[in-house]
């Protein structure tokens, strides 16, 4: 998939082109400061063009919503991690917690997609904290722990 989105005061725009599927999403709103448009389109691309997808594991979810709250306090539970991905957050991990602490409380986390790639799998999530969403993606090995752990806004 690609995307773009855009605002400018009292309008939101997001467009999802899925090149392989000959398609695209187009979500457009005026009600500004909510973020309806993007969810809004990954539910209609769900629907559409990635019937496929299973559906959401609420275990897995919970999972990645308590690692993404430890992070925001500048915690996390090692195990859960490759020997990979805890050399990264020994160092990072004070940056993650000073840039989440920052959006306020963590509302809600929504899981998007899952694929794989490269012997792993992608999940993909959305973030609701009290000040903005993010993005999440997340590559996690065949026994479970987390070698990536991505946040973009």
């Amino acid at each position: 998939m690609l995307q773009h989105g855009g605002e400018v005061s009292g309008f939101l725009a997001i467009n999802e082109v899925f090149p392989t599927r000959n398609g695209a999403v187009i979500a457009l709103s005026n009600a500004d400061g909510v973020s309806l448009t993007g969810s809004l389109a990954d539910d209609l691309a769900k629907l559409v063009f990635l019937p496929e997808q299973r559906p959401e594991s609420k275990a897995d979810t919970e999972n990645v919503r308590t690692i993404l709250a430890g992070m925001q306090k500048g915690r996390i539970d090692s195990e859960r991690f490759t020997d990979n991905a805890r050399a990264y957050f020994q160092k990072a991990l004070p940056d993650f917690a000073n840039s989440l602490s920052a959006l306020g409380a963590l509302k809600s986390v929504t899981f998007v997609n899952e694929g794989l790639r490269g012997g792993m799998i992608h999940r993909s999530y959305r973030a609701q904290f009290e000040k903005k969403p993010v993005r999440l993606n997340i590559y996690v090995m065949p026994d479970g722990r987390f070698e990536q752990f991505m946040i973009t806004e």
